[in-house]
């Protein structure tokens, strides 16, 4: 009985610093100069729904996002350059050159700086909405304030990572003007 009653007190502090642990933010070493931890307001819920709530991510949660993040870039530039060919054999129809046909293909995911905000949603699954930007664009407020910007093309894109089901969706890559 004593062994048993040790076993549940072990395993009562081990579960609760698992759970307190999973509330604390990120200590461990990031690069500042590429990456801003956004806390979701929730007062804007636009992005996740009004049922919501901040989350932090963990250094293997963050590495996930970062895996599934340029899986999702890869499938896209695959897709993008069938398109691209397709549009440089068809450039008499958009009575075009092909100098010029854009190629939008994302080509190297270090060029961009990151703003993440996650989320637990309704369900109890973890969301995070990463807004990517070349790494030129220079807004001062970039690691306090969600960046928005019309148009820009390749350089200005976000997705969302559902980390629950390892899934990445609604890629938006912003338009040309």
């Amino acid at each position: 009985m004593r062994t048993y009653l040790s076993f549940l007190i072990f395993a009562f502090f081990a579960c609760n610093h698992a759970t307190q642990s999973a509330k604390k933010p990120l200590l461990m070493s990031i690069d500042t100069s590429k990456y801003a931890f956004i806390k979701f307001d929730t007062s804007e819920n636009y992005l996740f729904g009004k049922y919501a709530k901040p989350a932090y991510l963990s250094q293997s949660e963050l590495n996930e996002v970062e895996n599934l993040l340029d899986s999702a870039i890869h499938d896209y530039n695959r897709m993008e350059k069938k398109v691209y060919e397709k549009n440089l054999k068809d450039t008499s129809l958009f009575h075009a050159k092909a100098s010029d046909v854009y190629d939008d293909r994302i080509t190297d995911l270090s060029d961009y700086k990151k703003q993440l905000i996650a989320v637990i949603n309704s369900s109890g699954e973890k969301l995070v909405w990463v807004n990517c930007f070349n790494n030129h664009f220079s807004a001062p407020y970039w690691q306090k304030t969600v960046v928005f910007v019309n148009d820009g093309g390749k350089w200005f894109f976000n997705i969302k990572i559902n980390l629950t089901h390892r899934k990445a969706y609604e890629l938006m890559i912003n338009g040309s003007a």
